[in-house]
C-alpha cells in the first residue's frame, strides 16, 4: 500500500459559513493523504488470481451486506470465516478494486534482510576490516564505528540490534569455516 499527498488549492472566498468569511487575498492549500491500492504489475499470475477468487466470494455481498444470513452461507460453502469476509469487504470498501484483496506483501523475517545494497555493503566493509586485526574487541564498539561510517557516507543506520546480529553472524560463520578445516 503507498500513501501520496495531492495539494489542492482552495480560494479562502470560496468558504462559505453561517458568518461572512473573513476576506483574505491569500489561497489556502489543503494537503489531502491519498492511499493508493497496490500496483498488479509487482504480483505474479498466482496472486492475482487468488485476488481475483476473493472478489468472486465477496461479490454476491456488495449489494446486499446486511444479510448476515447469505453471509454464513458464503462462509459455510467456502469454508471461510465470517470474520474474514467481512475483513475482505471492509479492505474492498476502502480500495475499490480486487487486487487490494491480495493482503500484505511480507517483507524481511528470518534470512531475509531488509537493508539496502549500501547498508549491507558498508556492515561487510567495517565488520571484515575491524575482527580479523582484533579478536577481543568489544561489540559495542564495533556497532559504534560502523554507525560512525553510515554518518561520514550519509545513509541512514540500522538499528544496532541489526547490526549486533550481523556481527553475531560474521562469527558463527567465522566458526563454522574454522571447524572444517580442523575436521571437527
Amino acid at each position: 500500500m503507498r500513501i501520496e499527498t495531492v495539494k489542492f488549492e482552495i480560494d479562502a472566498t470560496a468558504c462559505h459559513h453561517i458568518a461572512d468569511p473573513v476576506q483574505s487575498p491569500y489561497k489556502k492549500v489543503l494537503v489531502v493523504p491519498i492511499i493508493t491500492t497496490p500496483d498488479a504489475a509487482i504480483y505474479s499470475k498466482a496472486k492475482i488470481e487468488k485476488a481475483q477468487q476473493r472478489y468472486a466470494i465477496i461479490k454476491p455481498l456488495l449489494g446486499d451486506r446486511g444479510n448476515l444470513s447469505a453471509i454464513k452461507k458464503i462462509a459455510l460453502k467456502r469454508g471461510i470465516s465470517i470474520a474474514t469476509l467481512y475483513r475482505w469487504l471492509k479492505i474492498y470498501d476502502t480500495y475499490g478494486t480486487a487486487i487490494a484483496l491480495l493482503g500484505k506483501v511480507r517483507t524481511g523475517g528470518k534470512g531475509t534482510s531488509r537493508l539496502t545494497p549500501e547498508q549491507d555493503s558498508v556492515i561487510d566493509a567495517v565488520i571484515s576490516k575491524i575482527v580479523p586485526q582484533d579478536t577481543k574487541i568489544i561489540i559495542k564498539k564495533i556497532i559504534e564505528r560502523i554507525q560512525s561510517e553510515f554518518a561520514i557516507q550519509n545513509i541512514t543506520p540500522p538499528h544496532p540490534n541489526t547490526i549486533r546480529n550481523r556481527i553475531n553472524a560474521f562469527y558463527k560463520n567465522r566458526l563454522q569455516e574454522s571447524q572444517k578445516i580442523i575436521g571437527t
